[in-house]
C-alpha cells in the first residue's frame, strides 16, 4: 500500500527546520497518479514556510507493483526511474505511464469466474472492511471534536489496526499469486477503495492524536 512518513527538513538558506508528511512507499495499482508523479520528478519538494525556498527531500522509497517492489532514490535521474519502471511492467510500448498492470487486473476482476469459495472469501473480507471503516470514522469524529478516547476504545483502535493489517496482508497474498489473481471478480475493487479510505483515515487520525 502507498504509506505515508513524517520527518524534519533543515532549511539551508535559513537553517530553521519544520515537519513534513510525504510518501515513503507508493501502491502503483492503488495510487497510479502518485506513481506517474514520481517518474515526472514530482511530490518530494517542500518549500520552507520561514523563507519560502523550495528544498528537495533526499530520501529512498518504496515502489510497489503487481510484479514486485523495488527500492529507489527521490534523487535518481528519469532515465533510472523509466528502466525500474519499464522492468516492472509499468510503461506502455511507447514509453509512457499507462500502468497496464492496472489494466489487467481490473480485466481479470470484471471476465474471470471465480469459485465460490473464493467469491465467499472476498465477501467476507469487504464486511470486515466495512467494519473497521465505520468505527474509525467514529474514533476521528470524536478526536477533531476533542473528546479524547478511553482505555477501551485505545484498546479498540489498536486491535483494529491489526485487524486492517492481517487483511490487507491476505489480500496481498491474493493478488500476487497467479492462480488466485486469475480468478478474482469486480467484488474484491470495494476492498481497494475502502483500503484507500482507509489510509487517509488512519493517517489523520495519527495527526490529531
Amino acid at each position: 500500500m502507498t504509506q505515508l512518513s513524517r520527518r524534519s527538513l533543515n532549511c539551508p538558506k535559513c537553517n530553521s527546520s519544520f515537519s513534513i508528511i510525504y510518501n515513503a512507499s507508493i501502491n502503483t495499482w492503488m495510487d497510479p497518479t502518485l506513481a506517474k508523479d514520481f517518474l515526472e520528478g514530482k511530490g518530494y519538494t517542500f518549500i520552507c514556510p520561514s523563507c519560502n525556498q523550495n528544498i528537495r527531500l533526499v530520501t529512498t522509497i518504496i515502489i510497489n507493483t503487481l510484479k514486485g517492489m523495488f527500492n529507489i532514490s527521490t534523487d535518481s535521474s528519469k532515465e533510472e526511474r523509466k528502466t525500474l519502471y519499464a522492468h516492472y511492467g509499468l510503461l506502455t510500448d511507447t514509453g509512457e505511464f499507462g500502468n497496464p498492470q492496472e489494466e489487467w487486473l481490473l480485466h481479470q476482476f470484471a471476465e474471470m469466474n471465480a469459485p465460490e469459495d473464493t467469491k465467499t472469501q472476498i465477501r467476507r473480507q469487504d464486511k470486515i472492511l466495512e467494519e473497521i471503516h465505520k468505527k474509525l470514522i467514529l474514533y476521528k469524529t470524536k478526536l477533531r471534536e476533542k473528546s479524547p478516547l478511553n482505555e477501551k476504545e485505545k484498546e479498540e483502535y489498536i486491535i483494529l489496526q491489526n485487524r486492517w493489517e492481517e487483511e490487507h496482508n491476505r489480500e496481498n497474498d491474493y493478488l500476487h499469486h497467479p492462480k488466485t489473481a486469475e480468478s478474482r471478480t469486480s467484488t474484491s475493487i470495494l476492498f481497494q477503495k475502502l483500503w484507500k479510505d482507509l489510509v487517509k483515515i488512519k493517517t489523520e487520525l495519527d495527526e490529531l492524536k
